[in-house]
C-alpha cells in the first residue's frame, strides 16, 4: 500500500507525505510511513472541531457525553480527539482496506458529540482538589495532636 493508492481509491490530495481526502462529508488524512515504530496514523476531524487543520496535533483534549473511549475492529488503536481532530494508529504496516476501515469507523466515531472541556473544568477540578489537600492535612493534625495528648496522659 502506497499514499498514491489510497489517492486514486478516495481522491484528495498527496501533501508532505500524507493524504488530504475526506470521508462521509468529513474532513480526513493519512500519515504514512512503513519505516517507523508508528507506520499508520489516521485523522478524521468532528463536524464541530476547532481544528482546521487535520495533521497538526495541538489542542485541548476532547471527550463524549457521556464519556466513552472508540474500538476500532480495523487493526487501528484510538489514541485521542485533540482540538476535534480523531486520531487512530496502527502499529504494523495495514492493508488499504484496513485504512479505509479505519476512516470509515473514525468518521462515524465523529459525528457523535465530542466535547471540547469547559474553561471552569479545570479551575473548579484545581479547587476541589485543594479543598480535599487541605482537610486532609487538617485531619491529620487533628490525630497527631490526639495521639500526643493520649501519650501524654499515659504517663
Amino acid at each position: 500500500m502506497s499514499l498514491t493508492d489510497l489517492a486514486l481509491v478516495l481522491g484528495g490530495t498527496l501533501r508532505h507525505g500524507h493524504l488530504e481526502t475526506r470521508i462521509g462529508g468529513l474532513a480526513a488524512a493519512v500519515v504514512y510511513r512503513p519505516a517507523h515504530d508508528v507506520p499508520c496514523e489516521v485523522t478524521v476531524l468532528a463536524a464541530n472541531a476547532s481544528a482546521r487543520d487535520p495533521v497538526v496535533r495541538h489542542g485541548a483534549e476532547w471527550h463524549l457525553v457521556p464519556p466513552r473511549i472508540p474500538s476500532l475492529d480495523t487493526g487501528f488503536v484510538f489514541v485521542g480527539c485533540r482540538a476535534g481532530r480523531l486520531v487512530a494508529r496502527s502499529f504494523a504496516p495495514p492493508t488499504a482496506e484496513q485504512v479505509i476501515g479505519a476512516l470509515r469507523e473514525l468518521a462515524a466515531w465523529a459525528r457523535l458529540p465530542w466535547q471540547p472541556p469547559r474553561p471552569d473544568d479545570d479551575e473548579a477540578e484545581h479547587d476541589r482538589r485543594a479543598y480535599l489537600r487541605e482537610q486532609l492535612v487538617r485531619l491529620g493534625v487533628a490525630v497527631a495532636v490526639a495521639v500526643a495528648v493520649f501519650l501524654l496522659r499515659r504517663r
